[in-house]
């Protein structure tokens, strides 16, 4: 998994910007606040726990504001 933010969308992998996609889904849905987003990424998108909460703290710090301009 990748730790160095990437400045487009056209440098995320392709599984960062499927989980990407995926958190804002959830924010869309508002079935739960960003911060307990961990649980309904592993059931929805089938990742582990540490590939879940890896890809929240990457969509926090950047992965929003990429892939929602």
């Amino acid at each position: 998994m990748t730790t160095t933010p990437p400045t487009s969308v056209h440098e995320c992998t392709t599984q960062q910007l499927a989980a990407f996609t995926l958190l804002n889904e959830i924010r869309e849905m508002g079935i739960c606040n960003m911060f307990g987003a961990v649980s309904p990424l592993m059931e929805m998108g089938g990742y582990s726990r540490p590939e879940a909460s890896t890809y929240l703290r990457e969509w926090m710090q950047w992965g929003h504001a990429l892939t929602t301009s």
